[in-house]
């Protein structure tokens, strides 16, 4: 999940790692917004949760169920041009950041364009069928048609869909192989 935090300063640093701990991410762009009581925000987020400090665990609490709804519906929410399309994560073939932006790549080499980060989405959202490739990549496991091995320890993949392989960089090779079963 993903948030917008607007709380007293001195509560900012508390407030930000008791999220983080909870795999609750903040953002400035977030639709859903997390204020402090008596402090000032602009009426445009789709949720606003206020909050009083002395109620921290219930925050909390009400927060991580909100989480819990996220995955069970077991889908992400893309934009696609002006318009906001529902994503089911099982169609998802591999996700890809490039620069600011992330986006999910399904089959017939449609991209759209998500609102998570790759740390967000292994965290939080996505299952088990997902693994990290590399720093800008992660790879839907049930999609790969083949995996050979590349000069220096990398490996390629190659996905369900896309004539074009992905590299699994050498930092996440053994991870890979673990998780595969390829000794």
């Amino acid at each position: 999940m993903i948030v917008k935090l607007i709380c007293q300063e001195e509560h900012t640093v508390m407030l930000e790692n008791i999220l983080f701990k909870n795999h609750i991410a903040i953002n400035d762009e977030a639709e859903i917004l997390v204020v402090e009581k008596n402090m000032a925000y602009e009426d445009k987020y789709h949720l606003v949760i206020v909050f009083n400090k002395d109620y921290l665990h219930t925050l909390i609490n009400t927060l991580q169920g909100l989480c819990q709804e996220d995955l069970q519906t077991n889908m992400l929410m893309g934009k696609l041009g002006d318009a906001w399309v529902p994503i089911n994560v099982d169609d998802i073939v591999y996700i890809s950041a490039q620069g600011n932006d992330t986006y999910a790549n399904l089959d017939l080499g449609r991209s759209i364009k998500i609102k998570y980060k790759l740390y967000q989405l292994e965290e939080i959202i996505l299952s088990k069928n997902y693994i990290r490739i590399n720093k800008s990549e992660i790879v839907n496991i049930k999609k790969i048609k083949s995996i050979s091995p590349m000069f220096g320890g990398n490996l390629l993949i190659y996905l369900e869909g896309y004539k074009t392989a992905l590299d699994i960089s050498r930092n996440y090779v053994k991870d890979f192989k673990e998780r595969m079963g390829i000794r």
